[in-house]
């Protein structure tokens, strides 16, 4: 199963810059990724490297995630690699 891995930045609880691996991605509410928990991600830049890879990569990562069964929180995460 696919998973996120980033740094957080905005959340009321957990300190900018934070590295973190979520749990399963079950699917897309908007703009926003939630995972297997109920939370919800949004992504922030791509890193450059994996971007120049890659290229439209967060675009084509969306396009493949189904809508998301539930509600639950919200988590802001940035420079999502996926």
């Amino acid at each position: 199963m696919q998973c996120l891995s980033g740094r957080v930045t905005g959340h009321p609880h957990l300190p900018d810059g934070k590295d973190i691996s979520t749990s399963p991605i079950v699917g897309k509410v908007g703009e926003l990724v939630q995972t297997k928990s109920g939370n919800r991600y949004e992504l922030g830049e791509i890193d450059p490297v994996y971007e120049a890879k890659y290229p439209n990569a967060k675009a084509r990562f969306f396009a493949t995630l189904p809508p998301a069964p539930n509600d639950k929180a919200h988590l802001r995460v940035g420079e999502g690699k996926l």
